[in-house]
């Protein structure tokens, strides 16, 4: 089988938060809330530029083209359609080819998923508590290998049924925030589609009151599902399962709002004096950074089996704020928030660019050579 693996986000609890995309970190944590936000590490409730140092372990600096890359992509938020290339949803989803070659993984998704948990505290965008979820627990539907898919058996879509099924499940968490724009309804529960809705409260919900007529549970950004929306090879990097031969190059609209919607603050109006623009960027002194990113074996104890990566990092309440607690931020565990990127795996952006021995001067399989 093709070989996946699972970016993931070692989660430490301080207190009684949780993570959800539109889905937050911790939202998915027992104990704690589904409708909680969670913003950057440093977010205090107040406005304005929200600045987050990010460095690269001193030796690991092979790293550094890529976060570069990547923290100007979260610091533009863009959203985009047709994102990505080779890209699939989980192997519950498909029926996978053989691994012939061996598999290579696109190191660029790998830290757009790992700075979306530890810089913007985003869950995967396909937690579900649904018969096409790739959790725990989840029972099988019919599924549909590739689009274009009958609406029943598309994974992550707006006509999922909540565990178990049969029967619905009434007390089953929605923890996606989805699109509910009263003025642009034919866009509502479409987290691909790219408009200009202004996105808070009065836009971003998580009510099942709130889901369209004759739709069952908010909709995420995966391929199957985008292609079914008439959008192709779209696919968010917070997906939680990556496999080789993907090439995931920006963000989706979901990925965005999400964002957009922690930044607008504690009253969660777009507007008003305490929204907040994270800015992350580079620096050269870890002991001055708040995000470290380090390249690390595969034995490494925080990696999962065959994981590309890992955040480890914890949620907290933030400080001051009333109880009980709707507004989280990402905290350090064990003095600061980490990024650990698996060296072990056949990075795309690592492959040699030219083959049949011109990097080696090996000319034996040329038909000519002119000196």
């Amino acid at each position: 089988m093709k070989r996946s693996s699972i970016p993931c986000l070692v989660l430490s609890l301080l207190g009684a938060p949780a993570l959800n995309a539109g889905v937050y970190d911790g939202s998915v944590v027992d104990g704690l809330s589904t409708a909680m936000i969670v913003h950057p590490i440093g977010f205090d409730g107040s406005g304005g530029p929200l600045p987050v140092a990010v460095c690269i372990r001193p030796g690991d600096e092979i790293l550094t083209p890529t976060v570069q890359a990547v923290i100007a992509l979260w610091n533009d938020l863009t959203p985009t359609t047709s994102n990505c290339t080779g890209c699939i949803t989980s192997e519950e989803f498909v029926t996978l080819p053989p691994e012939e070659p061996p598999q290579i993984f696109s190191l660029r998704r790998t830290v757009t998923h790992e700075l979306g948990h530890c810089g913007n505290g985003l869950g995967h965008t396909n937690w579900m508590e649904t018969s096409s979820s790739n959790a725990k627990d989840a029972t099988s539907i019919l599924r549909c290998n590739s689009p274009p898919c009958p609406p029943e058996a598309i994974p992550g879509d707006f006509d999922d049924l909540a565990l178990p099924n049969p029967p619905a499940n009434p007390a089953a968490r929605i923890v996606h925030w989805f699109k509910d724009d009263p003025s642009n309804p034919t866009n509502a529960n479409n987290p691909v589609v790219i408009d200009p809705t202004v996105i808070d409260e009065s836009t971003f919900t998580r009510r099942r009151i709130d889901l369209p007529s004759g739709h069952s549970w908010p909709a995420n950004v995966n391929s199957v599902a985008a292609a079914s929306y008439g959008f192709p090879d779209t696919h968010s990097p917070l997906y939680s399962m990556v496999f080789g031969g993907e090439n995931l190059v920006s963000l989706t609209a979901d990925d965005v709002a999400t964002v957009q919607f922690a930044q607008a603050g504690v009253d969660k109006i777009a507007g008003t004096a305490d929204d907040y623009s994270t800015q992350f960027a580079l620096v050269a002194d870890c002991a001055m950074a708040d995000i470290e990113f380090q390249w690390v074996p595969a034995s490494d104890p925080a990696l999962g089996e065959d994981s590309t990566g890992v955040c480890v990092a914890t949620v907290e309440p933030v400080p001051g704020l009333p109880a009980p607690a709707q507004h989280f931020r990402i905290a350090p565990v064990m003095s600061m928030v980490r990024v650990k990127v698996n060296s072990e795996i056949r990075w795309r952006e690592f492959e040699p660019i030219f083959v049949d021995g011109f990097e080696s001067g090996d000319t034996s399989a040329w038909s000519m050579t002119i000196p």
